[in-house]
């Protein structure tokens, strides 16, 4: 049973990284193929007590996967979350 980041949304991505930021790797310039997903870290908290601050407001927690393919080694994986506490919001 997943815990964290339990439903989401997953589409097909390409990034397209341009000459000049001095970056390799991952980065280097030309363009990668991958998938994106967006989810919530956890349902929303309910039966908080309006002291609890911010997460008793919070309707998701929004976090962000990256995948990137790439050739002969293994794929590029990266994860981005928002706020520990959530946020009002529905939009990400």
């Amino acid at each position: 049973n997943k815990l964290l980041c339990h439903a989401g949304a997953v589409a097909q991505m390409r990034i397209e990284f341009f000459v000049g930021h001095g970056y390799s790797g991952l980065f280097s310039p030309g363009e990668v193929d991958g998938i994106v997903r967006l989810s919530s870290a956890m349902a929303p908290v309910s039966g908080l007590p309006s002291f609890s601050g911010q997460i008793s407001r919070a309707k998701v927690f929004p976090c962000a996967a990256i995948k990137v393919f790439r050739d002969d080694v293994a794929s590029g994986n990266l994860l981005f979350g928002g706020s520990k506490t959530g946020q009002a919001g529905t939009n990400y």
